[in-house]
């Protein structure tokens, strides 16, 4: 990239890449997603669809490696599937409660064909968890994605005060 700037003097440049070039630009942060899910057509299509819509998008496919993900990234939204056979111990309910319990912050939605199950739901209403049901999936997936779309508009408004990206404490 050429630019006409004075000698010695710092390139001043917009857009996604400004802080790469100058570190007093003020880069745009996309907010961070993690699914979990050991099903990996579900995980590439919830990737997709969220990086499509702007977000940084890792993912997990089972509770254990969900947690230690969520304590390096520190996600803003964890998507979380609660039927994985591969646990090794640590379930999705005593994940999702481990995770509202450390991370208050963090938006946890899970998507589960468990959402019907009265003894799961009780569970998410009592631990205040959003449950979204995989077995409704037509009006599932467009109050999912809805609910997704809603919360990357509050991270990212300038005019709540926070920087995009940013959680809220």
């Amino acid at each position: 990239m050429e630019t006409n700037h004075p000698p010695n003097q710092p390139a001043t440049v917009h857009g996604p890449d400004a802080s790469a070039i100058d570190p007093r630009a003020k880069a745009i942060v996309a907010p961070t997603a993690l699914v979990i899910d050991d099903d990996i057509v579900i995980r590439q299509f919830i990737r997709f669809t969220l990086e499509t819509a702007g977000w940084k998008v890792n993912e997990a496919e089972n509770a254990a490696e969900g947690l230690k993900k969520v304590r390096e990234l520190h996600p803003q939204l964890v998507t979380l599937d609660l039927i994985m056979p591969n646990n090794t111990g640590l379930d999705a309910l005593h994940l999702a409660r481990l995770l509202n319990d450390e991370a208050p912050e963090i938006t946890l939605l899970i998507l589960s064909s468990a959402g019907s199950n009265q003894d799961v739901k009780e569970f998410a209403d009592k631990h205040e968890l959003e449950l979204f049901d995989k077995a409704n999936s037509t009006t599932t997936q467009g109050h999912f994605f809805s609910r997704i779309d809603n919360l990357f508009r509050e991270l990212s408004d300038p005019m709540l005060g926070l920087p995009a990206g940013q959680p809220r404490i």
